[in-house]
């Protein structure tokens, strides 16, 4: 029979308490941007400031990238275009 590493009881709990964190900031989020149409999300108001969808986006990214892909061995990503394409971070990220 195969050995199987199973997440201490810490890990579980700090895992369990990042997962409500998270989806904490994600539901204040979508709360914010209720009132917002699609369209009205993807306006760039002026040319210092990225769409609502795009902010929205690179969250996501960022806790993909420094939360997800480096703590969860086997994470695979929904799309790796937006490793780029989310990154605002162009230089030091790559």
């Amino acid at each position: 029979m195969p050995s199987v590493l199973m997440p201490s009881q810490p890990t579980k709990v700090a895992t369990s308490s990042l997962n409500v964190k998270f989806q904490t900031v994600r539901s204040v989020t979508r709360s914010l941007t209720a009132s917002l149409s699609a369209e009205d999300q993807m306006i760039q108001s002026c040319p210092d400031a990225s769409p609502v969808k795009w902010h929205q986006a690179h969250t996501t990214w960022f806790f993909e990238t420094f939360v997800l892909r480096p703590f969860l061995e086997d994470y695979k990503p929904l799309r790796e275009e937006f490793r780029w394409l989310f990154n605002s971070y162009y230089n030091s990220l790559g």
